[in-house]
């Protein structure tokens, strides 16, 4: 009964877990569409001014973070081997230690929603050009995406940072069970010790 609820237990963590990689990875998507978006639009809308460098350079950035967030969540869902998997993890924790502890990490969920807030993605408008008595695009919902996606991070941040003070067991990794051998132990190995464990002690 107990092997029952520490199984249990195990696959719940593991499936909130790949529930908010594969939310992170939506947001990913988002992220870079909305960067990209920007990046295109920017010379109809401002032209070469100095507002269209700023919004080219926060652009820029939003998709550089997008591909981390993709990078550090993909590999959670088995698509490579164990080997490119733990080379993986190791360069990760060493270089962004910050993605794998979920306080630091819902920081940086609300950062970089704030940089979604400054960009200008607006899918399917048509910039006018400025001499036309109408109006153009900028006046238009000119970042409904980058909001979305920015309102996104920001309650995902906040839901785990509430998660890690009222339930952190939810976001730790979940573990094997430790009274299953490990696979690189032989199973002969296992089956000698398990002999000398049932074998009577001489002398009683």
């Amino acid at each position: 009964m107990q092997t029952h609820g520490s199984c249990s237990n195990i696959c719940g963590k593991r499936t909130a877990h790949l529930a908010f990689s594969c939310f992170n990875i939506i947001l990913a998507i988002l992220m870079a569409a909305s960067a990209i978006l920007t990046l295109i639009s920017i010379d109809s809308r401002h032209g070469s001014s100095v507002e269209s460098i700023d919004t080219a350079f926060v652009a820029v950035y939003s998709l550089l973070f997008s591909v981390l967030l993709f990078i550090y969540e993909v590999p959670k869902f088995g698509m490579c081997s164990d080997e490119v998997h733990d080379l993986f993890s190791k360069y990760f924790s060493s270089n962004f230690g910050f993605l794998y502890s979920p306080t630091s990490r819902g920081v940086f969920l609300i950062f970089i929603a704030l940089l979604q807030f400054s960009l200008e993605a607006n899918p399917g408008a048509e910039c006018i050009d400025k001499n036309d008595s109408q109006p153009s695009c900028e006046t238009n919902n000119e970042n409904w995406l980058g909001i979305l996606t920015g309102t996104l991070l920001v309650f995902e941040g906040i839901l785990v940072m509430v998660l890690q003070c009222v339930k952190p067991d939810v976001l730790q990794e979940p573990k094997t069970n430790p009274s299953r051998p490990s696979p690189s132990t032989n199973e002969g190995e296992w089956a000698q010790q398990d002999i000398e464990l049932s074998s009577p002690v001489p002398g009683n």
